[in-house]
């Protein structure tokens, strides 16, 4: 290639770096947006970025091939490209060939290897694969890389609990419903934890919601691989290139000044201005108001007649704005003022949100400083609700006269039916959702009769005696007696 054709192909590829940051603006999968990044591959065929957003959209609409040729393109015109790597491998995860999967996730991890996503797919496939001590290490690797993602903590909360160290596995449980409480498997998770402590009501509320979010998360066989494709979200393809940091060189590192030095060098570029070069002061600029900039005030006097300057570092600067923060968060409540309400025990996020005729989203909105977590409230804490819904709902208590006849109605009652339960062998094939639908009840109830025997809501054993609902007649009911009508005697004609 000649020189003026380098020239020439470079222009060309500036042009297209123009063209697709302009449909990058779109944020978007349109017609137009897909005309632009056209017109991009047409100036420059091996524009990576161009390239990958023509394989996200080919992606969207199942054009799986299309889609995995086009990031070959991108990954082949730049071979440092990350984000190509990892949407390749995603897509042989999801097409069941962990092989090519796994090379593309190392690839990815080698020209960057803090790359959280990559490391969190590559720990999965070494997981299934029972590599657990390598998986463990992926996983850990994630978190530091990326303190957000919420699904490495739950793989590593299940494997500590396959080991037993129950402790380490409700920690890391409850860092994954803290980063995603939408997240359903880790509460199944953490209520076998919890009941095997002893705390059942907390071991109950966990699993109430976990069936509220997903209630295929409590059936038998429901495990981390249906997790993974179904619950996590950190399994898909990402759609934009990201950002990433450019790192600084040794010799940077080396020749970067320390933080004291260039306070020490601003403050005296502060001091040459202010009395110049040749150690005369220098006029000092006025505000409209008549202060020097800088100065300090006290009762409408400058301190001396003199400008100071307080030139705080960068760390007291943080700690003063963080105190400044905590003092503006955390406005005390008083008691019993209108639109605060002070939690007492047994109370839920959701339960004052329907006392007060509201939803858990506007409380949490309303208390962001005060309710870290919709699960945990401390007793004694004061709260806001909404002021125009603050009369809770109370039924009235209507006396009802007294009806005649109360012997009779009290036999009557003693006549019906009385719930029992009996009992059940669990065979070859039952869920819990299956028998709950077969005596006409549900799951929570059936967990709820037999807390002792049913450790975990997806594990029952065959020839499992449990406990179901069931009715029968109580032994005081007897049968009515139908009076026979007499005969009547015939009238005489």
């Amino acid at each position: 290639m000649s020189a003026e054709e380098a020239e020439l192909s470079r222009r060309r590829c500036l042009r297209a770096n123009y063209i697709v940051k302009q449909a990058n603006k779109f944020n978007d999968e349109s017609r137009l947006t897909v005309q632009y990044f056209k017109q991009a591959l047409d100036l420059c065929p091996g524009h990576p970025e161009a390239n990958f957003r023509m394989g996200v959209i080919s992606y969207h609409q199942k054009e799986t091939d299309t889609a995995m040729e086009s990031f070959r393109r991108s990954i082949k015109s730049n071979p440092d490209f990350v984000d190509g790597y990892y949407n390749l491998g995603i897509i042989h995860r999801k097409q069941k060939k962990p092989a090519k999967a796994r090379e593309f996730f190392n690839k990815a991890i080698s020209i960057d290897p803090k790359d959280a996503l990559s490391l969190y797919n590559l720990g999965v496939l070494q997981y299934v694969t029972l590599e657990r001590l390598k998986a463990e290490k992926s996983f850990v690797e994630a978190i530091e890389s990326d303190e957000k993602l919420a699904e490495p903590h739950f793989f590593l909360g299940a494997m500590y609990q396959e080991r037993g160290e129950r402790q380490r596995a409700k920690r890391e449980l409850q860092a994954t419903l803290r980063l995603n409480s939408k997240l359903a498997l880790p509460r199944v998770f953490l209520s076998a934890i919890l009941e095997t402590e002893g705390e059942s009501q907390a071991a109950q509320r966990e699993l109430d919601q976990a069936i509220a979010i997903n209630p295929a998360s409590v059936t038998v066989g429901y495990g981390l691989e249906e997790f993974y494709f179904k619950e996590g979200r950190s399994n898909d393809i990402l759609t934009h290139v990201r950002v990433r940091k450019k790192k600084r060189t040794t010799m940077q590192i080396a020749n970067a000044e320390p933080a004291s030095e260039i306070e020490s060098t601003k403050s005296r570029k502060a001091s040459n201005t202010a009395t110049g070069d040749s150690g005369e002061a220098m006029p000092t600029p006025e505000t409209p108001g008549g202060r020097v900039p800088g100065s300090k005030e006290r009762g409408g006097r400058m301190e001396g007649g003199e400008a100071k300057e307080e030139i705080l570092s960068s760390e007291q600067g943080r700690k003063v704005r963080k105190i400044q923060k905590i003092k503006k968060n955390k406005t005390q409540l008083k008691a019993r003022a209108p639109g605060v309400y002070r939690v007492r025990a047994s109370d839920t996020v959701a339960k004052i949100a329907r006392r007060f005729r509201t939803t858990v989203a506007v409380l949490m909105g309303l208390n962001t400083t005060r309710i870290e977590h919709p699960t945990v409230l401390d007793v004694g804490t004061n709260i806001r609700v909404p002021i125009n819904k603050f009369k809770s709902k109370k039924r009235r208590r209507v006396k009802k006269p007294k009806r005649r006849g109360s012997k009779k109605t009290a036999k009557r009652k003693k006549g019906r039916r009385q719930s029992v339960f009996n009992t059940y062998r669990i065979k070859r094939g039952d869920t819990l959702t299956k028998l709950a639908r077969r005596y006409k009840t549900n799951v929570k109830t059936l967990i709820g009769l037999n807390r002792k025997v049913i450790e975990h809501p997806s594990i029952l054993e065959v020839g499992m005696m449990i406990k179901v609902p069931g009715t029968r007649k109580s032994k005081g009911q007897k049968k009515k007696r139908v009076r026979k009508k007499r005969p009547t005697a015939k009238k005489p004609l």
